[in-house]
């Protein structure tokens, strides 16, 4: 073992010779300082013991780019000329080695070579403690990296959606590091969209993703400042306010009024598709997204001791698109109450298809646009303008927040993450002018038993009597 006692190490940090920070029980040297004061050569030095009651550790890295012909040997190199002299990033941490393939050697990965063997310094000269002070990804590593790691728990259409905002926010700041973006940039981004013709919603999906980029990666860089807080104020400060309101608070929200659904549910019912009735009812009584809808699994449906049991309900899991199953949009399942209305058709298309299995899908048509396609016919056939399948997940909210149920109870029936999203899709529902009494919600029924005594619908009739092991399945 290489050079000094651990007396001379305290000795030469109360001359100031070498730098300490002292954490818990621990001192972490500069290694620079001690290779200066102590002539350490290029290997791992690290000296456990007692000084002045601290343990003390000197760490000793060495990290450098090397070709393969260096880090494999000339032999290897003889066998493989065309991978000889691709670049790599070699190190010693703690006695084992590490490395990192770069590339061929161009300019271009050169850079990034020096770039990894700064980052690599600073970390250990962190020594790993807390959050490392790294040097900044390029944007496009930083929107790679969270593509990865930071969107697998979201749905497939949430996950395209915010790497596609990303995609067209990287042509301009692809190889900028994420801590040289600040917020004027971001504003003139913001900007530019506008002029172009976009909403200022689009533009706030746009803050939005990249708002989550910056939350990601601010778990491992230290002082990570997020521009697009600045950004929000400065692009509201520059439009009409009263034009900025409106547009912030006009949502896609067009819900239909309880006579167009219930004219649609009877042309529903004498049309006779039970996939398309399904998955309206879903969206309408229970608040459902579409692709929720179509990823019900007749296991997900809880049916209660009796249609007064309050705790009947649907439990989100999964949502689905043609061949594809995946996670809800939020990544998260939860339980959705049930009335008593959809309750009684489930349990209709239950014993008409004879008592599936708990993985059957309760809507086998699992295509969106054969759906959408049924249901304009079937609006045209009552007299009703065509509804977008989400005008049925509109009406739920809108009708229960008119009516006075508590607004979180929606938030958590719609799956929302916070109640602020719920408020800020259905602010206008909830500017009425009066007082309004709430509805009561008798004994026995839920706040979705509003819609059956509104829309005045035709109730199913059972064609056999329910199974009687319905009560403890899926309790």
């Amino acid at each position: 073992m290489y050079g000094a006692s651990f007396y001379q190490i305290d000795q030469a940090i109360e001359r100031g010779q070498m730098k300490a920070k002292r954490v818990g029980k621990c001192v972490f040297i500069d290694p620079k300082d001690a290779e200066a004061v102590f002539g350490f050569e290029e290997t791992i030095e690290r000296i456990y013991g007692r000084v002045g009651g601290i343990s003390a550790m000197i760490h000793r890295m060495s990290v450098r780019v090397v070709t393969t012909r260096t880090l494999k040997g000339q032999k290897w190199a003889e066998k493989y000329p065309e991978k000889a002299d691709e670049l790599w990033v070699f190190a010693i941490i703690d006695g084992k080695k590490k490395t990192k393939r770069i590339g061929p050697d161009t300019p271009e990965n050169r850079q990034r070579a020096e770039r990894k063997c700064r980052e690599w310094e600073v970390l250990l000269e962190r020594a790993s403690l807390g959050k490392a002070r790294m040097i900044a990804p390029l944007f496009k590593e930083a929107v790679k990296e969270f593509s990865r790691r930071g969107m697998s728990h979201r749905s497939w259409k949430t996950r395209s959606g915010r790497e596609y905002q990303l995609g067209v926010m990287e042509r301009t700041w692809a190889e900028i590091p994420i801590d040289s973006i600040d917020a004027e940039a971001v504003t003139r981004f913001g900007r530019d969209l506008l002029d172009s013709g976009k909403s200022i919603r689009t533009v706030n999906g746009y803050m939005d993703a990249l708002s989550l980029l910056y939350k990601f990666h601010d778990e491992t860089i230290s002082d990570l400042a997020n521009p697009t807080i600045k950004a929000r104020k400065a692009l509201s400060a520059d439009i009409d306010k009263t034009a900025s309101f409106r547009a912030m608070n006009e949502s896609n929200c067009n819900p239909l009024t309880s006579e167009e659904m219930g004219k649609l549910i009877n042309a529903l019912d004498k049309k006779g598709n039970p996939n398309t009735t399904m998955t309206v009812l879903l969206c309408y009584e229970a608040g459902l997204r579409f692709g929720e809808a179509l990823g019900l699994q007749r296991g997900d449906v809880w049916w209660g001791a009796d249609e007064n049991d309050t705790s009947r309900s649907v439990h989100i899991q999964r949502a689905r698109s043609g061949n594809r199953v995946g996670l809800t949009k939020s990544g998260r399942s939860r339980k959705v109450s049930m009335s008593r209305r959809l309750r009684l058709r489930l349990m209709a298309l239950y014993m008409e298809r004879g008592r599936p299995s708990d993985d059957e899908w309760v809507v086998a048509q699992s295509w969106e646009s054969n759906i959408r396609t049924r249901i304009a016919a079937v609006a045209k056939t009552a007299k009703i303008r065509t509804p977008k399948v989400k005008d049925f997940r509109d009406t739920y909210a809108s009708t229960l927040i008119t009516h006075g149920i508590v607004l979180r109870w929606i938030s958590l029936q719609l799956g929302h993450g916070s109640l602020a999203v719920t408020e800020r899709h259905y602010a206008s529902y909830m500017l009425i002018e009066g007082y309004q009494n709430p509805w009561i919600v008798p004994e026995g029924s839920l706040p979705s038993d509003l819609f059956a005594v509104l829309d005045k619908a035709a109730p199913p009739l059972l064609q056999q009597a329910p199974p009687g092991n319905l009560t403890n399945r899926n309790r």
